[in-house]
């Protein structure tokens, strides 16, 4: 609620819940999810499993981006000087070979 003078005012309950709220999101659970525990139509441990798969499917995919950086930096590449097709390769095959990359269809 506000005061007089428009500035607002939280409550104890208040300030903890906005707490909850702020750890579930640095650990990654979206806002849809949070919704869906403060409405109670799911359980803090069904988001908690799904969080962690999501988090473990994000290392995989950052290790593999990490790897081409890394190359790229070796290689002292520059945008006139990459070659594309070359990286676009490297991406496929470990691709093929299992690694996951970010999904930009998403």
């Amino acid at each position: 609620k506000r005061n007089s003078n428009s500035y607002r005012e939280y409550t104890d309950t208040d300030i903890e819940h906005l707490k909850k709220i702020i750890v579930l999101r640095k650990i990654g659970v979206s806002v849809e999810e949070i919704k869906c525990l403060i409405n109670d139509t799911c359980s803090l441990k069904e988001v908690l499993i799904k969080n962690e798969q999501n988090l473990h499917k994000q290392i995989i995919e950052l290790s593999g981006a990490i790897k081409v950086c890394e190359r790229m930096q070796k290689n002292e590449e520059t945008m006139e000087s990459f070659d594309q097709n070359y990286y676009w390769n490297i991406i496929r095959v470990e691709e093929e070979r299992g690694q996951s990359f970010f999904d930009i269809a998403k």
